[in-house]
């Protein structure tokens, strides 16, 4: 029994201390590209034939003078406010109460009738 023990705690101490082996590619490094060198070329240079331009005179222009705009007289119609309507108020009169006539009851002694 001892035995298997031992044997149990080999292999645990093996798998804790197992390491994969490492392995390391090579970097790729792509190759630098250059553009081909076209010759240079130069564009030929094209001068315009030179010439004067014919001396002209324009026409003196007057313009025509317009006639002068005289603004028709208008004369704005008078309006006369109309006269409001006077406003009689109706007059109240107040009713008229006759008010009652009170006596005040009269006193009268009691007098005493001896039977003596």
């Amino acid at each position: 029994m001892k035995f298997f023990i031992l044997v149990a705690l080999f292999a645990v101490a093996a798998a804790d201390s197992y390491k994969a082996a490492e392995y390391k590619a090579p970097k790729y490094e792509a190759p630098k590209y250059e553009a081909p060198k076209a010759p240079k070329y130069e564009t030929p240079k094209y001068e315009a034939p030179k010439y004067e331009s014919p001396k002209y005179e324009a026409p003196k222009y007057e313009a025509p003078k317009a006639p002068k705009y005289e603004a028709p007289k208008y004369e704005t119609p008078k309006y006369e406010t109309p006269k409001a309507p006077k406003y009689e108020a109706p007059k109240y009169e107040t009713p008229k109460y006759d008010t009652p006539k009170y006596e005040s009851p009269k006193y009268e002694e009691v007098t005493y009738v001896s039977y003596h």
